[in-house]
């Protein structure tokens, strides 16, 4: 059996400031502009059967993979399931994005080397790689995260937007080209977010 447990400590559940919007994520500390939210989950793969039971969660689910791969969808169990979306950026301080599957070496800061086998720098902790596995604060988390892009302060509601890059562009009314058009109809088949309302 797998059990998903939220185990962030630096933020809580309280009704949130949005009118109509249910419950919101808040901050007990301070959050700093870079810090991170982990959305914490299970995968299933798009369009699989468990996508399919899942259906209930469509509007909850993230994109697992970067760069519109759409491989899998993650069905959020802890914090990130219930960040809510802030149409004015002015009220925006987290944006969704991906993390880095490594990161440098703590003990090195990715001088580490290896010649013919022998470590000829600094620690061996990463195996002369310079880098290492990025560390998870949840087991249950992938690299998906909300990303404070500004400082929250405590007490304050976290608010994002659940696709930035388009979700702006309509926003400032750019101009879309023919490979926006058809990222934007790739991302609307997904049925995430409740956003496939938008093609009806």
């Amino acid at each position: 059996m797998v059990v998903v447990e939220e185990t962030d400590p630096r933020f809580y559940v309280a009704e949130s400031k949005l009118p109509g919007a249910g419950f919101g994520v808040f901050t007990k500390v301070k959050v700093n502009k870079g810090d991170f939210l982990e959305i914490i989950g299970v995968c299933v793969k798009f369009g699989g059967m468990a996508d399919k039971c899942t259906h209930y969660a469509n509007a909850y689910k993230f994109a697992a993979e970067p760069d519109g791969q759409f491989v899998h969808s993650l069905v959020p169990m802890g914090l990130g399931g219930i960040v809510n979306q802030a149409n004015e950026k002015s009220q925006q301080n987290v944006a969704i994005m991906h993390l880095p599957e490594t990161v440098r070496c703590d003990t090195c800061n990715g001088t580490c080397k290896v010649d013919n086998g022998t470590f000829i720098a600094v620690c061996g902790k990463c195996e002369g790689k310079g880098m290492m596995p990025r560390p998870k604060r949840n087991p249950h988390a992938i690299r998906v995260a909300y990303v404070a892009i500004r400082d929250i302060e405590p007490g304050e509601e976290v608010l994002g937007n659940y696709n930035k890059k388009l979700g702006q562009m309509a926003a400032d009314g750019t101009s879309w080209t023919s490979e926006d058009q058809e990222e934007w109809d790739k991302f609307l088949k997904r049925k995430l977010y409740g956003l496939e309302v938008l093609t009806g």
